[in-house]
C-alpha cells in the first residue's frame, strides 16, 4: 500500500499480504463485505449470491426464493447479517448456519 507521508510529502510502502478470493473458481465480481474480529472468517457477495469463508473454506450462502442476497457481516460467533430481495421486497436478515431470522421493522 502507497501513502504519502505528511511529514515530507515522500511516498512510502507498507507490506501488505493480498488473497485473492474466487468465490466460485473462475468466478467475476467477487466482493468481500466482512471480516470477523478474529480475521479468519470473511463474507461476501458475487453476483446474487452470497459466500463465507470459514477457516479458509469457502460456503454459498443463499437464501432460498431470493432473486439476491448479500452477506455483509460476520460476528465473532459466526453469525451472519445482511440483505435479501425477493418478489415482494428486501428485507435484512441474520442466518445462524441453519435458520434464517427476518428484521421486518418498519421505520
Amino acid at each position: 500500500m502507497y501513502y504519502a507521508n505528511p511529514t515530507n510529502d515522500k511516498l512510502q510502502t507498507d507490506a501488505y499480504e493480498f488473497t485473492t478470493l474466487d468465490i466460485p473458481p473462475g468466478s467475476f465480481g467477487t466482493r468481500a463485505l466482512g471480516v470477523n474480529d478474529q480475521g479468519d472468517d470473511i463474507v461476501g457477495t458475487n453476483g446474487p449470491k452470497s459466500f463465507v469463508i470459514r477457516n479458509g473454506t469457502p460456503s454459498a450462502i443463499h437464501k432460498k426464493d431470493s432473486s439476491f442476497d448479500a452477506v455483509s457481516a460476520i460476528n465473532s460467533s459466526g453469525i451472519l447479517a445482511g440483505t435479501f430481495s425477493d418478489a415482494e421486497r428486501s428485507r435484512a436478515f441474520i442466518y445462524d448456519g441453519k435458520t434464517y431470522a427476518m428484521i421486518d421493522r418498519e421505520l
